[in-house]
């Protein structure tokens, strides 16, 4: 709010101007006017009157009168004077500071050195009110890291969007602080000091996988470990979420989930985390089921005990074969032995008609060669 009222306009001359063609305009003289406006002790003298036509005249006032309607008086240089009853109403002093709301971050939020936060903020002078500066400033410890004013927009409120960089040389435990300062435009500005202050957490960190092996086709579930994990914490298996949402934050020191589906080869695994980003590289892999091409022979005694060779691919010690149209309810090989990555031999279980046979790996998963084995009578 502005104290007591200003001059409203320039003075234009004492008797005359020329307008914009060069021709002589004839005003009066208004140098013998005299006024006030106010009464007793508090009154503020009118001063610099000037003609703007017949009927309109302007002048400066002095500020300082009390808030409330004030009568105004004129005095031509004649000595005749006019009153006009409750003519000004003055607004007074302005003594009312802006407001600042941080709109964002939360007061609670998580800091970590060498991590940036967004701040929004909005000062308010109330009206009719103006603000005249708003700007910010970041202190790690008693030392100012940054500062900026904001862009002022002709209203009352000012949003204003910065990033705030927490200094990377900080440690867990220092205190990081964002201030914000507005002023107003009263003749005896008035000013709003605002700070959030965080006590800066550790950066957190990423340690191993369990396991750190898993099929293409992923689902492989996995605990996740590391150090310093807070809510909205995520992992990231070369870009990709692990499953679901990137994982479940158990403590902080762990999260768990699934493995999405990659193709064959090392995959890193990233953090990313309110307060930091972690990296483990190349630290889980990637590897096709063990696959199936044949089985020879096709067919044995429905009474089981035939013996049969499974041809395939990537066969190992944790490969199994099993025989069934589902591999929940399958039957496994009896006597299994792995004679190479590309063959197991075996006895077939008992069984009749047509069936699926299945080559297993618990971490990989698994491949099927369909009806590719039956049972009949010799």
């Amino acid at each position: 709010m502005s104290e007591g009222i200003t001059r409203q306009a320039r003075a234009l001359g004492a008797f005359g101007h020329f307008d914009a063609h060069g021709r002589g305009i004839r005003r009066g003289d208004a140098r013998g006017f005299s006024g006030w406006v106010g009464t007793g002790t508090t009154r503020a003298a009118l001063y610099d009157f000037d003609w703007l036509d017949t009927s309109l005249m302007t002048a400066w006032m002095d500020g300082g009168l009390p808030a409330g309607p004030q009568p105004v008086q004129i005095r031509d240089p004649r000595g005749q004077s006019v009153t006009l009853r409750d003519g000004f109403v003055a607004l007074g002093t302005d003594r009312d500071q802006p407001t600042i709301r941080f709109v964002r971050p939360p007061p609670d939020a998580l800091l970590a050195p060498g991590t940036t936060v967004r701040v929004t903020v909005f000062a308010l002078d109330p009206g009719p009110g103006e603000l005249a500066e708003l700007s910010w400033e970041t202190y790690a410890g008693r030392d100012r890291t940054a500062g900026r004013s904001c862009t002022l927009v002709p209203t009352p409120g000012v949003t204003c969007d910065f990033d705030a960089w927490v200094p990377s040389s900080l440690s867990a435990g220092d205190t990081f602080e964002i201030r914000v300062m507005a002023v107003d435009r009263a003749p005896v500005a008035n000013r709003t000091d605002a700070m959030l202050s965080f006590a800066l957490r550790a950066r957190p960190t990423l340690d191993w996988v369990e396991p750190a092996r898993g099929g293409t086709a992923g689902g492989t579930d996995v605990v996740v470990s590391g150090s310093d994990l807070v809510p909205g914490a995520r992992v990231l298996v070369d870009g990709v979420p692990l499953l679901p949402d990137g994982g479940i934050l158990v403590d902080n020191q762990t999260i768990s989930g699934r493995m999405p589906a990659h193709a064959a080869g090392a995959a890193t695994l990233t953090l990313e985390s309110p307060l930091g980003a972690s990296t483990l590289s190349a630290v889980f892999v990637y590897a096709e089921p063990p696959g199936i091409t044949a089985i020879l022979p096709a067919r044995g005694d429905p009474a089981g005990g035939t013996p049969v060779s499974i041809f395939g691919a990537r066969f190992g010690a944790d490969t199994q074969v099993l025989f069934g149209d589902t591999l929940a309810e399958a039957e496994t090989l009896i006597v299994t032995q792995v004679v190479s990555d590309s063959e197991i031999r075996g006895l077939a279980p008992a069984g009749n008609g047509r069936t699926s046979v299945w080559v297993f790996d618990a971490v990989l998963g698994w491949s099927r060669l369909v009806e590719g084995f039956g049972w009949s009578l010799p």
